[in-house]
């Protein structure tokens, strides 16, 4: 049953980017470490015209969702190249992922939605 379920999970890995409340640019990286846990690279803008700023850390998983932090990442169940970021912030955010080529995520930056 342990090799099914990382079949399933294997679909939150990758790269993913999007914009937190269509504004601001945000991006993951989720990879897997081959246990109930990934390694998310998180990239992120406080300010539009700000720099970058860069976390990362382990994350629990689920079937189609991983919980980093305090952001929550799920697959659309209709569309596994879509996912959904909830960050539970002192003013909670929301972003609409894309699946993206797979890259470092140093190497993310907004052109991806060009």
């Amino acid at each position: 049953m342990k090799i099914l379920s990382r079949i399933f999970l294997s679909a939150i890995v990758g790269a993913w980017g999007g914009k937190w409340d269509n504004r601001w640019p945000v991006f993951f990286v989720i990879v897997d470490t081959g246990e109930p846990t990934y390694k998310v690279f998180y990239k992120w803008k406080e300010r539009v015209d700000g720099p970058y700023s860069l976390s990362d850390g382990m994350a629990r998983g689920g079937l189609s969702e991983v919980q980093f932090s305090n952001i929550n990442i799920s697959i659309d169940p209709d569309n596994s190249d879509k996912a959904i970021a909830k960050g539970d912030f002192p003013t909670p955010r929301k972003a609409n992922l894309i699946r993206l080529p797979p890259s470092p995520i140093e190497n993310l930056d907004l052109k991806e939605f060009n």
